[in-house]
This record gives structure tokens, C-alpha cells and sequence, in this order.
């Protein structure tokens, strides 16, 4: 019997298999809307991000396309397999989704929807959800919908996100097989930790979210005084960035996840290189 359950054991690890992605907003909005000291921040992310060890990485304002490029050069040899949503066509959306995707490993693009509803300045952006499937060296997939939700906490943005959900729920159901787990990935913008809407938002997607590991339980409102200006200003902190997941029948399972500050050098200074920290995940397929 001992036997027989190491072998048990030792099957079920060969056949395992750990995907480790990494979801951050950047805070890249270009002059003249913002000045935070971009060229400083992008000239040391592309020193550190290549370094990070991730499979996958998911990027959320990478508005300002001249820096976007230089972190698509710095990982061209690690994650080669980059994905920018289409920009619509609304004359008002004077930037493109600000979402990008580089990998290790290929990815399909399998549909993308440009939300219908916006309000305040998300306006100005084609705010979309993309959906990629990554097919692994081991013939195994997995699906991945990144997006980067409506902002502010009045109750008209709310009703927002709840429409804009319902359109990355309905393109996970056209795509949705079994065996294939599914998940979303991005700055959702509720709060994990006190939002009123989160559990209802999961419930509704008919996913799962595990808690953080570690000691920060906040991805942003943090402050940034002396490093660059953070027109959102300071809170107590919010859980913002997320990745929920939803298995249709396979093993999958969010083993671990954490907050990963990522920290640089301005004015000499030891600063966040965004308004945000990322999120780190580690996935056992």
C-alpha cells in the first residue's frame, strides 16, 4: 500500500505542471495628461522585468506607445509572443486599451471585446478584454482573459463594471471547453478587501479568487511623494489587481499569490515604479 501510494504521489508530480505569471499597471499615460517621470521608471523597467522569471506577464496602461515599444525590446528574447488589443474606432477614445500581453510560451488570440459603457476620462480610452489561450511545451492550455475595468467607486461606475463583466463573461463562454481552466487577470478596480461589489463580481463571473500570501495585502494607494506625482492621490491602500480563476472540470489551482512591489531609483530615492504594485501568481496545471 505504501508503494503504492508514493507512486501515486510521484505520478501526480511528474505530470504537474507550474505556470507563474504576473499581472502590473504601469501607470504609462503620456504628456500632456500625465508627468510621473516616465523615461526615468520605463529605463528601469526594462532592466528588471526581463529578470522577474515570469511565463506570462500581463501589462495595464501601457497608454504611452514610444515606452510600451522599449518593454516589448527588453523581453523580445524571453517573451517573445506579445498581444496588443485592437484600438476602437470612437472618435473619442483617443488612446488604444493600454493592455499588452508578452510570453514564453505561443498564444492564439481568441476574441476581444471593446466595452460598451464608459464614464469620467475612461472614456477617452478603448477600454477592452482580450482572450488568449497559451498552449504549453506539454500540449497543455490554458485560457487567459486580461482586461483593465472601470475606475472610481459611485455607483454609476459600479453598474459599469457590472456591464463590462458581462461582456468578458460572454466572451469566456463562446470560448469555454472543458478541461481547460480560464482566468482573468488585470486591475479590476475593486477593492478585494472591503468593495461591497467583489463577492457579488465573483459569484456573478462564477469564479474563484484565493487570498494574498504575505504581509501587503495592497496593490495600490500608496504614497509617492518625492518620486513622482500620483494624481489619484493616497488611501489606506486597495486590493485592485487580481486573478481569479475558473477550472470547467480540469485540476487546476492557484497555488500561491502575492504582491510583488516592483522598486526603483528616482532623485536618488528608493521609489515604486508605478502608482501600483504587481500581483504575482503561481498556477499548478
Amino acid at each position: 500500500m505504501k508503494w503504492t501510494l508514493l507512486f501515486f504521489f510521484f505520478s501526480l508530480t511528474a505530470f504537474a505542471q507550474e505556470i507563474k505569471i504576473l499581472t502590473w499597471n504601469t501607470f504609462l499615460i503620456p504628456p500632456p495628461w500625465n508627468t510621473t517621470r516616465q523615461s526615468e521608471r520605463v529605463r528601469q523597467m526594462v532592466e528588471k522585468l526581463p529578470t522577474l522569471n515570469h511565463d506570462i506577464m500581463f501589462f495595464q496602461e501601457t497608454f504611452f506607445v514610444k515606452k510600451r515599444k522599449l518593454i516589448i525590446q527588453a523581453l523580445e528574447k524571453t517573451h517573445p509572443h506579445v498581444v496588443i488589443p485592437v484600438k476602437g474606432k470612437k472618435l473619442k477614445q483617443l488612446q488604444d486599451s493600454g493592455l499588452m500581453i508578452a510570453s514564453r510560451h505561443p498564444l492564439d488570440i481568441l476574441g476581444q471585446v471593446i466595452f460598451d459603457d464608459c464614464i469620467h476620462s475612461d472614456c477617452l480610452a478603448s477600454k477592452s478584454a482580450i482572450l488568449v489561450e497559451m498552449t504549453l511545451a506539454s500540449d497543455k492550455k490554458i485560457q487567459l482573459v486580461t482586461t483593465h475595468l472601470q475606475a472610481w467607486d459611485d455607483d454609476k461606475a459600479m453598474l459599469i463594471r457590472r456591464k463590462q463583466l458581462q461582456q468578458v463573461k460572454n466572451l469566456m463562454k463562446t470560448h469555454q471547453r472543458p478541461g481547460i481552466p480560464q482566468f482573468i487577470v488585470g486591475d479590476l478596480n475593486m477593492d478585494g478587501r472591503i468593495s461591497k461589489e467583489y463577492p457579488g463580481a465573483l459569484s456573478f463571473m462564477e469564479m474563484t479568487s484565493t487570498p494574498l500570501t504575505g504581509y501587503l495585502k495592497f496593490t495600490n494607494g500608496f504614497p509617492t511623494k518625492d518620486c513622482f506625482k500620483n494624481p489619484g492621490g493616497n488611501s489606506d491602500g486597495q486590493w485592485l489587481d487580481h486573478v481569479w480563476i475558473k477550472t470547467n472540470g480540469s485540476e487546476a489551482v492557484v497555488t500561491n499569490k502575492k504582491v510583488l512591489p516592483i522598486i526603483g531609483t528616482i532623485r536618488s530615492r528608493e521609489c515604486p515604479l508605478s502608482d501600483h504594485y504587481a500581483v504575482e501568481a503561481l498556477i499548478t496545471l
